[in-house]
């Protein structure tokens, strides 16, 4: 189960499947969603990792266009930068 606050709590339980080391989806089984879906996948890229992140997401109820506006604006980056930083993390640690 997982909470986003979003003005008020959207809470929503996702179904995971995990494709060996290399790729992560999600499909949402209830929640405030009409569709949440999405998926992380890595591969190999030269000397690094090629990253690709897809989310089709559809509220179910309605978020005025600069709460979305934000959420694109700051919430994505964010999640971008805190991967990248477990990533180095983890490259330092080896």
């Amino acid at each position: 189960d997982y909470v986003t606050r979003v003005i008020r709590d959207l809470r929503y339980t996702l179904r995971l499947k995990r494709d060996g080391d290399h790729s992560l989806s999600w499909t949402q089984v209830d929640g405030v969603f009409t569709r949440n879906e999405g998926s992380w996948s890595l591969r190999p890229d030269g000397e690094g990792t090629f990253v690709e992140y897809r989310l089709n997401i559809e509220l179910a109820v309605f978020l005025p266009s600069a709460i979305a506006r934000s959420l694109t604006q700051h919430a994505l980056p964010q999640m971008l930068s805190q991967l990248k930083a477990e990533v180095e993390r983890r490259r330092s640690s080896s």
